[in-house]
């Protein structure tokens, strides 16, 4: 940051060999870091968000200066996934939901490019994302989230129990509760204003 090289790490659902699971993605991006040599800043977000977290939680190994998830809200012991996040953990359901959104045409409304478009994504990049969208991408969804049930506190969190060893700044979204008996909250954050932020 600051001017210093910025690198995009490719999902690894994109690769012959990619990784199922929370803990193989954790490890996966553990290993990415580790080969940039460091000290890193990590930006994740969404699963991404996830990941970072864990890794500066339980990977000392690995050289991170600092990192940010918006996620934090996710590792609260009294969590409860999302609706589509429920549904993917379910079985013949979860497997039924993307495969729908691979055979719809892009446009129509029913693709995962046409729903990330009332999230901002732009038609061109909702067109990029289905015409990318396929089985092995569809299981990739759903391994990390059939693998963190009932949520992320229930393991990961044992490592989480009071601040991370190294600096972090966490986002979550306005009304969240977190409780983290150790840590300090500042309200509202410097870097946007009305949401809170945790650090040690």
């Amino acid at each position: 940051m600051g001017g210093e090289d910025a690198v995009d790490r490719a999902d690894p659902h994109r690769r012959p060999a990619g990784p199922t699971g929370k803990d193989p993605y954790a490890a996966w991006l553990a290993g990415e870091l580790r080969a940039i040599g460091g000290p890193v800043d990590v930006v994740g977000h969404d699963w991404g968000g996830h990941l970072t977290m864990r890794v500066a939680s339980a990977r000392t190994d690995v050289p991170l200066r600092g990192w940010v998830s918006d996620v934090a809200h996710g590792w609260h012991p009294d969590y409860t996934w999302h609706e589509a996040a429920t549904l993917w953990q379910r079985s013949p359901e979860g497997e039924e939901s993307p495969a729908g959104l691979r055979e719809a045409p892009s446009g129509s409304g029913r693709t995962f490019g046409d729903l990330l478009r009332g999230r901002g994504m732009t038609p061109e990049l909702g067109r990029e994302a289905d015409a990318i969208h396929d089985a092995e991408m569809s299981a990739a969804i759903l391994a990390p989230y059939r693998s963190a049930r009932p949520n992320l506190a229930a393991d990961w969190g044992k490592d989480l129990a009071g601040p991370p060893p190294r600096p972090d700044w966490s986002w979550c979204r306005p009304g969240t509760r977190w409780r983290a008996p150790t840590w300090t909250p500042r309200w509202p954050g410097p870097w946007a204003p009305g949401w809170p932020s945790w650090t040690a």
